[in-house]
C-alpha cells in the first residue's frame, strides 16, 4: 500500500497517473476506448477524460 500511495506522475500510454494517498484511487483518471477490428486486433480509438 505504501508504494501505491507514493505513485505520482507515472507515465502510461494514455495518461499520467497519480494516486490519491488517502483512498488509493487515481486522480483525474483518463481512460481509453479500444476498437477491435475484423482481424480481432485492438487499436486505439479515443481518449476520454473525467469531467
Amino acid at each position: 500500500a505504501k508504494a501505491l500511495e507514493a505513485t505520482k506522475g507515472l507515465k502510461l500510454n494514455h495518461a499520467t497517473l497519480t494516486i490519491n494517498p488517502k483512498d488509493h484511487n487515481p486522480l483525474n483518471k483518463a481512460g481509453i476506448i479500444l476498437k477491435v477490428g475484423d482481424d480481432l486486433k485492438a487499436k486505439f480509438f479515443q481518449k476520454v477524460e473525467p469531467k
